[in-house]
């Protein structure tokens, strides 16, 4: 019974003069080359590649997106992640990682279940994710930490706004675009501080509402001024 090229046969096909046409899948086992004693330079990694029987590569260089000088994408595969390995004109002392690879082990942080490819998203080790969501009428852009604190710019139609807000829910800042307004909020305390300036409010009308005490005190002298008539009222009106 013939089975077929045995997986010798198969790798001697694909290896011509010590070179090799087309794509390997290989293991990242180093991606600290900005420390390494090779000195290789940052932003290389060093692969198995098992189908070949190499343990170890040279220093491969990384495709990205974006490149040049103190500037690019940068994103470093983790050690056991499965990378698609090129060679330079064949060369196998030349490899370089044009990209990563899902498996059936090491599966996507999104699944697209509903088969309408409306999200787009990073998702780092620790668990920080940037998502772009496209459903038509509900756009946004969302960055999430991995603790939970996050910042949404939402597109929504008809209620657009920009949210920050920390892990609790309870501390916001809230952009309205539709009202107009601006909102924040402390499920505690809010602190303003100028320490070596000035601290203006400026506004058609200013309320200030406390439901208990309210303390207004200056460490040198205070005007109080209306253009109009200037009205106190308490139970008691105390002036010293």
């Amino acid at each position: 019974m013939n089975e077929g090229p045995s997986i010798t046969n198969f790798v001697d096909s694909i290896i011509n003069e010590g070179r090799i046409f087309g794509v390997m899948v290989g293991i990242v086992i180093n991606n600290d080359s900005a420390n390494h004693a090779d000195k290789p330079g940052p932003g290389r990694v060093k692969v198995k590649i098992p189908l070949m029987g190499m343990p170890e590569s040279n220093w491969a260089r990384m495709a990205s997106w974006m490149a040049g000088k103190e500037r690019g994408a940068f994103c470093l595969p983790e050690v056991d992640d499965e990378v698609l390995v090129a060679f330079e004109n064949g060369d196998v002392n030349r490899p370089y990682v044009i990209g990563s690879l899902w498996n059936g082990k090491d599966i996507p942080p999104e699944t697209n279940k509903d088969g309408k490819n409306n999200i787009r998203l990073f998702k780092s080790r620790s668990g920080h994710i940037l998502q772009f969501a496209d459903t038509q009428g509900e756009e946004s852009i969302t960055l999430t930490s991995a603790k939970g604190h996050v910042i949404k710019l939402d597109d929504k139609s008809g209620a657009e706004q920009i949210r920050i807000t920390d892990k609790s829910g309870k501390n916001q800042i809230v952009v309205d675009t539709k009202a107009n307004k601006l909102s924040l909020l402390s499920g505690q305390d809010i602190v303003i501080s100028a320490p070596s300036g000035k601290l203006s409010l400026s506004a058609k009308s200013i309320e200030m509402k406390s439901s208990a005490d309210t303390k207004l005190e200056a460490s040198a002298g205070m005007d109080v001024k209306a253009a109009a008539s200037l009205n106190i009222k308490g139970a008691t009106v105390n002036i010293n």
